[in-house]
């Protein structure tokens, strides 16, 4: 009897294991990409400042074409990296909705506002170790309008979000930003 019930609670548990891991699926690669060099000789950048905010909110955690949001959103601003070229412009870097391991602020400058770099860039987008928070956008462009305190010349802000769970507010902080 008590051999039954340890066979019968082994199978359970395999089952339970493979059941798990089955419901994740596969995860699919992303596209391949190679940047291409630009001759900086025969273009100017069309923006003085640039800001990149980072969705890092809990929602960035599902599975999008077997990827996770959140790591897409890193390999979208990672390319973006790669291809744009240092021109003199600045680049900032904040993200929002992060994991508690990452900041216990809601919203935060991971790089810049100063000259871009590539390496600068990088090195602030490896800081985005995990998702996990709430959605302040609004917090961030918030945030975003003290960041341009100050800035001459023209601005640009690149979101990189799912856009879910989003508040009210954010759509009148995005109106105040511009």
């Amino acid at each position: 009897m008590k051999r039954s019930i340890g066979a019968v609670l082994c199978i359970a548990v395999a089952m339970l294991f493979m059941t798990g891991c089955a419901g994740q699926g596969p995860q699919k690669p992303l596209p391949d990409f190679s940047p291409q060099h630009i001759d900086t000789n025969m273009y100017r950048s069309a923006y003085d400042n640039v800001l990149i905010i980072v969705d890092g909110s809990s929602s960035m955690e599902e599975k999008f074409q077997g990827n996770e949001k959140f790591d897409i959103a890193r390999e979208v601003v990672s390319r973006l990296n790669q291809v744009l070229p240092e021109m003199g412009q600045n680049m900032g870097l904040r993200t929002f909705g992060h994991s508690p391991f990452v900041s216990k602020k809601v919203t935060v400058m991971q790089y810049g506002m100063e000259k871009y770099t590539t390496e600068g860039l990088a090195g602030g987008l490896a800081k985005l170790s995990s998702s996990g928070g709430t959605s302040p956008l609004f917090r961030a462009l918030e945030a975003a309008a003290l960041d341009f305190e100050g800035v001459a010349g023209s601005k640009a802000v690149i979101i990189v979000s799912d856009g879910k769970d989003m508040p009210a507010k954010t759509m009148a902080a995005a109106e105040a930003l511009k």
